[in-house]
């Protein structure tokens, strides 16, 4: 029963004793001793129940306490044994992770002792190959030199047969050169006029045959003959594709060429005279079997006037022509004849 209950049962109380006192008031003191026993009553009741719900709500806090403290406990224990837990997971781990370590050094090295196994078994198969190889290598290289030795001596051979058929079947060609016209001038410079006998002596016909002829005055007709190879060039480049000339048979070509005023004017030693006029002519030609072969024949003339006694002058005249019957072709001093 909670204390308003209890007050509105007392106010009842009050009220009906108060209707009793007022119908008999002769008992008002014995109503009022009652009232106040019975509050007494009352009250030591209320002191009771208050006593009692302190001392539930005492035991109720305690056992509170208590649930709280035991419920600390047991989370801290829990903990504990969380923790307890924890760590051996942690070194059941760290021995697994060892265990696992150790079991991978093991096969790696295992591993590794196999690799390097098969590495010195291919190393030593290798070396045997190499060996092998080097043996068979060494074979080739020997059926090979004597191959190539005996292609060399084939090619030789061939080459022998090929030089000696050259020479015995090539065509040889030379000329025999005559003036054909006076040493005259011009407003172009000097002219020089040659007549030239071709013959092929040969046994095969002589292809693109073509001359070219230069001539040099003063100290380069001196020298005349350090140009022949110039000429021969000359002559084996020309643009134009020659005659073919036949084994026996002669042709006959007339050629002029001559000294350019520059030079003239540049070679002029004194008082409008040059010296040692000379002239390089050379034939190039190409045999029937061979396209690649060129062949020259070369010559190296001087030309010399001479007087009514027939005394030789090399000294010229620039501007004065001289008559073919005072001129004459004398072979060079060096070098006048070249064939290849």
């Amino acid at each position: 029963m909670d204390i308003s209950t209890h007050f509105v049962l007392i106010a009842k109380r009050i009220l009906r004793e108060l209707k009793s006192v007022a119908a008999s008031p002769e008992s008002l003191s014995e109503r009022i001793d009652a009232i106040r026993n019975q509050e007494a009553a009352d009250r030591e009741q209320y002191e009771r129940q208050q006593n009692s719900w302190k001392a539930r709500l005492e035991q109720r806090i305690y056992e509170c306490e208590k649930q709280k403290q035991r419920a600390k406990y047991d989370l801290r224990d829990w903990i504990q044994v969380l923790l307890v837990i924890g760590t051996w997971l942690a070194l059941i781990a760290a021995f697994a992770y060892v265990g696992v370590n150790t079991l991978q050094w093991r096969a790696n090295e295992k591993a590794a002792n196999a690799a390097a196994s098969a590495a010195n078994t291919a190393a030593q198969e290798l070396a045997d190959s190499k060996d092998s190889f080097a043996k068979t290598l060494e074979q080739m290289r020997t059926q090979a030199g004597a191959q190539e030795d005996a292609a060399k001596a084939a090619k030789s051979a061939a080459d022998t047969a090929a030089a000696q058929l050259e020479l015995t079947e090539r065509p040889w060609v030379d000329a025999y050169i005559t003036l054909d016209g006076p040493f005259d001038f011009n407003v172009n410079g000097a002219n020089i006029h040659l007549k030239l006998i071709l013959r092929n002596s040969g046994h095969s016909p002589a292809q693109y045959v073509n001359i070219t002829c230069r001539a040099f005055i003063n100290q380069e007709g001196v020298g005349a003959q350090a140009h022949r190879d110039e000429v021969c060039r000359e002559a084996t480049s020309a643009p134009f594709p020659g005659i073919t000339l036949f084994p026996t048979v002669t042709f006959e070509q007339g050629e002029s060429f001559g000294i350019g005023k520059q030079e003239l004017d540049s070679g002029n030693v004194s008082r409008g005279f040059i010296i040692y006029p000379a002239f390089v002519a050379c034939i190039a030609y190409r045999p029937t079997f061979n396209k690649t072969s060129v062949y020259h024949t070369a010559y190296v003339y001087d030309l010399v006037k001479v007087d009514l006694e027939g005394r030789p002058n090399r000294t010229f005249k620039i501007g004065e022509d001289i008559d073919i019957k005072y001129l004459r072709l004398t072979m060079h001093p060096f070098s006048a004849i070249s064939a290849d």
